[in-house]
């Protein structure tokens, strides 16, 4: 009804502000990404080419070891990832992708490469690799205690939307939120998998009540 979806009812506040004030999901899913982001839209779809972009905040990014091409394991640096896993966790995305898909963390328990989505274990790490057409891999990261004691088995993320003020060219950010995993999202944070959500009192800093979203409802 009048462009959202029943969701959209339950996480929308219709009742302090009009409708007009959201963007609609029919208005959502008519747009795509290059819609928004025009001749840069490889730039944000490529997560390999978005840390690129970064690079001048390395400090911050996690180190990428290699990457995967149709199956092939290609190394950066001086980096040997069958001595890295031996000692640390290891990531593996997708070049491509969301909502948690193409995202494997892998690490080696009693001589077996071992994931943390319930996906098995293997024998040796290139086993792993025929199941991805393009990825990256990277170090895992330890997240702030604060995330971790939200839910210590998944990475807890936050989703700070920034929008510019086409009057002013200024950039600002309309709201943040928190995103929480659970026993049921398999080590992910993701809203689609289950996840939790709690929007951030941007003045503050505080957590408001978190929701989930549980067969469409």
């Amino acid at each position: 009804r009048n462009g959202f979806s029943c969701d959209s009812y339950i996480t929308y506040d219709f009742e302090s502000y009009d409708y007009s004030d959201y963007f609609t999901d029919t208005e959502r899913l008519n747009t795509s990404t290059g819609d928004i982001m025009g001749d840069f839209c490889d730039l944000v779809l490529n997560k390999l080419a978005t840390h690129h972009m970064f690079h001048e905040f390395q400090e911050h990014l996690p180190t990428i070891y290699a990457t995967i091409y149709n199956g092939n394991l290609v190394e950066i640096e001086d980096y040997d990832i069958s001595e890295v896993i031996r000692t640390s966790p290891l990531v593996i995305k997708g070049l491509r992708g969301s909502q948690g898909d193409k995202v494997l963390i892998i690490e080696k328990e009693s001589g077996e490469i071992t994931t943390r989505t319930g996906s098995g274990s293997v024998s040796e790490i290139s086993d792993i690799f025929s199941v991805f057409s393009s990825a990256y891999i990277s170090e895992y990261i330890n997240q702030h205690e604060y995330a971790d004691h939200l839910y210590p088995d998944s990475t807890n993320t936050l989703r700070v939307i920034t929008m510019v003020d086409t009057e002013t060219n200024n950039a600002f950010i309309p709201c943040a939120v928190q995103r929480i995993g659970s026993s049921s999202t398999d080590g992910f944070d993701n809203w689609s998998q289950g996840g939790l959500s709690s929007a951030i009192e941007l003045n503050s800093g505080k957590l408001g009540e978190a929701a989930e979203r549980k067969g469409g409802e």
